[in-house]
This record gives structure tokens, C-alpha cells and sequence, in this order.
């Protein structure tokens, strides 16, 4: 697992199917630029959960936990940067905004996704 943050740039529609086990799936992505040097744009790939997080706001400053994998299709190899967790590091909302800070970066769940199991 690798972290990096930055601010975010660009973020992307969820995208959603059916698998060929048959249970649905969402993914969306996720654009930052880091604050270094020289400012790299990284593509972050957000699957299930991580696709509704409060804190994807354009300007937000977040830090990406995340792991790269790669596959080969047809000779070719083709990379993945999976996003494994957000964590926001400062609130990036417009002056504007009235709504507390605590609201715009906890996660909104349902009841209906709470569930007893204990791990």
C-alpha cells in the first residue's frame, strides 16, 4: 500500500454493472495533482463505497492510500491505480458555504448499509 495526497482536480461520473458472478459493481474516478516540485496529475480508480465520499470536491485537499496492479491482456500490460481509502486534510469547500465542516467530510450511510458484523 503507497499514500500521496494533493488537491483534487477532476472527478469523474460513477460508472456502474453487473460482474460475472452477477453482483453489481460502481466504480468512478478520482484526478489529483500533487503539491511537489513539479505537480504530477494521478488518476485514482474508486470502487464500491469509495465512489460516495462527502470530501470529492474540486479543491479539496485529500490523502489517497492506494495500490498499483497491472495485468496482461493480448502481450500487453495494462496498470491499475486502485484507490484503497480517502482521508481528507482540509475541507476545500467554497467560503460560501454555510454547511459545517463536519458535514462536508464524514460520508453520508444509509441505516440500511450499517451492518452487526464484527470485523
Amino acid at each position: 500500500m503507497y499514500k500521496t495526497e494533493g488537491r483534487v482536480t477532476e472527478i469523474f461520473d460513477t460508472q456502474s454493472g453487473v460482474g460475472k458472478n452477477g453482483k453489481e459493481w460502481f466504480k468512478r474516478q478520482v484526478v489529483i495533482e500533487t503539491e511537489t516540485r513539479y505537480p504530477t496529475l494521478i488518476a485514482f480508480t474508486a470502487w464500491g463505497d469509495l465512489c460516495d465520499q462527502a470530501y470529492f470536491k474540486i479543491g479539496a485537499k485529500i490523502e489517497v492510500s492506494f495500490d498499483v496492479s497491472s495485468r496482461e491482456y493480448q502481450g500487453k500490460y495494462y496498470s491499475d491505480i486502485k484507490a484503497i481509502g480517502f482521508k481528507p486534510l482540509e475541507s476545500g469547500r467554497n467560503p460560501a458555504d454555510t454547511s459545517s465542516e463536519a458535514d462536508s467530510l464524514e460520508p453520508q450511510v444509509a441505516d440500511s448499509q450499517i451492518d452487526d458484523l464484527p470485523f
